[in-house]
């Protein structure tokens, strides 16, 4: 498997302590999305004993995008970042296997149907879920990522 080098939200498990403000911090700064839900789950990952933290690394080449009916996902070349149309998605599911992440979520039990993801807080002037880690978990900057970043909880 290769890795590569990309720029965003870089997540440190060691400095994690899970107190999810990061999650509170997302939902915040989303007042006027349809989902109020976060677009960054931190949870517990019992085989590592660590917690883990599912966001989307806004890869290169986002498999998700091509797989979308409505053409709901595309790139904002100015703040690197694909975006998710939110209130225009049809809830197919379609996406959701095509994230080599897990970083898309629908929950269906929750009423909530569309597709979500993380959209680097564009509208809120950048990634309000950094500042709001008390432990510096959370970053911005290069990480090398894989196919699988260990993420799996």
């Amino acid at each position: 498997m290769v890795a590569s080098k990309k720029f965003g939200i870089v997540f440190d498990p060691a400095r994690c302590t899970g107190c999810r403000l990061c999650e509170q911090a997302c939902v915040d700064a989303h007042p006027e999305d349809i989902v109020k839900e976060p677009r960054i789950r931190i949870e517990f990952n019992a085989t590592t004993n660590a917690y883990a933290a599912r966001y989307c690394v806004q890869c290169d080449e986002c498999a998700p995008s091509a797989v979308c009916p409505s053409d709901l996902i595309w790139f904002e070349p100015k703040a690197k970042t694909w975006i998710l149309e939110e209130e225009r998605c049809i809830a197919c599911d379609a996406c959701i296997p095509k994230c080599d992440y897990k970083a898309i979520f629908i929950d269906h039990t929750l009423g909530i149907e569309t597709a979500y993801k993380c959209d680097m807080c564009i509208n809120a002037g950048g990634p309000k879920c950094i500042p709001a880690c008390p432990s510096s978990a959370l970053s911005i900057g290069v990480e090398e990522i894989e196919k699988v970043r260990g993420n799996e909880v």
